[in-house]
């Protein structure tokens, strides 16, 4: 019989991991930042919000994810290769649009696409088969429920909308297996409380005892916002550690952290950005993460029919060597 682990125990792989590698994947892969011949800025996988696209118009996007090179034992034997210990992937971002079946939704892989595959249960069984650690990033904010396509979203009812949020994460942790990690994000909408936060993590734990938790599920101050980095960083005190993103904090947090970065400008895949950090970059940003004793989570953004560009390929493949090799 499983046993939930205190703190301390349950982060103790997760120390011991250090680098792990995320994915963002989902509709927007297919534009790769291009919306009818115009290129979008800032990160590809909020292209629905800066490209100013009509919530109909972006579900046709649906219609064209098929992702037959989509072959999920190259993902995780690539992430093995690299180095990394665990993987985290996109299950549902800001547009709503969810990567596994879903019986609160039709916005899916499976009900929407003409591929129909369940991409959470293919990429979880790939990892279980090679014994890499499986994490699923969910976000609060969705424009597919609220009001209008907004970094602020409201939801016209919201206990409404927390009822399908907690729906969904039942679903996630009760139909994949062990889920090692749950990475949320979007904690910035107006309506969500840190008290919402604390009752997601309760039934996280009540699903999965063992699972560990970022500190986004509770609510954090408006200004750590991606557009406004902060100098220094502050957290909630909910889940079990902190994820700075694309910086190191200036004075270390004092719980467990973990820096997520993309090796160029996005974390979506965007057919436009070749401003790509050299190995040797991403190598010193590796080495100060680790000195400094946080994790890594370095960014992968495949292109929408499901191929890790070659760029992000060749920079993993050079940096596991001379991890390996030091």
């Amino acid at each position: 019989m499983t046993t939930t682990m205190n703190s301390k125990h349950r982060m103790g792989w997760w120390r011991k991991a250090k680098y792990g590698m995320f994915i963002h994947w989902g509709l927007y892969s297919i534009a790769g930042g291009i919306w009818q011949g115009r290129r979008v800025p800032r990160y590809s996988e909020w292209l629905m919000y800066w490209g100013r696209i009509a919530r109909q118009e972006y579900a046709k996007l649906a219609k064209s994810f098929n992702p037959k090179k989509f072959i999920p034992s190259e993902w995780v034997g690539l992430a093995k290769k690299a180095g990394m210990k665990y993987i985290i992937i996109t299950a549902k971002h800001h547009d709503g649009f969810c990567v596994f079946y879903s019986k609160l939704t039709n916005f899916t892989v499976t009900q929407s696409t003409p591929y129909k595959v369940d991409i959470i249960k293919a990429l979880a069984s790939a990892c279980k088969k090679e014994n890499m650690r499986f994490g699923i990033y969910y976000s609060i904010l969705d424009w597919d429920k609220s009001t209008k396509v907004s970094m602020l979203a409201r939801y016209e009812n919201f206990q409404e909308y927390f009822s399908y949020l907690k729906g969904q994460i039942s679903e996630l942790l009760t139909n994949y297996g062990d889920v090692s990690i749950l990475f949320f994000d979007g904690d910035w909408i107006p309506q969500w409380t840190d008290a919402m936060g604390k009752e997601i993590e309760n039934l996280c734990r009540s699903l999965q005892p063992n699972i560990i938790i970022n500190n986004r599920v509770g609510k954090r101050p408006f200004w750590v916002l991606p557009r406004v980095p902060p100098i220094f960083f502050r957290s909630t005190r909910l889940g079990d550690y902190d994820t700075p993103e694309q910086m190191l904090p200036r004075f270390t947090p004092t719980r467990s952290w973990e820096v997520n970065m993309t090796m160029n400008g996005s974390f979506g895949y965007k057919s436009w950005d070749n401003n790509w950090k050299s190995v040797g970059e991403i190598e010193k940003y590796y080495r100060k993460v680790m000195a400094r004793k946080g994790n890594l989570l370095l960014n992968v953004g495949p292109m929408g029919s499901g191929e890790i560009p070659h760029q992000i390929i060749d920079r993993l493949l050079e940096l596991g060597q001379r991890i390996k090799n030091s």
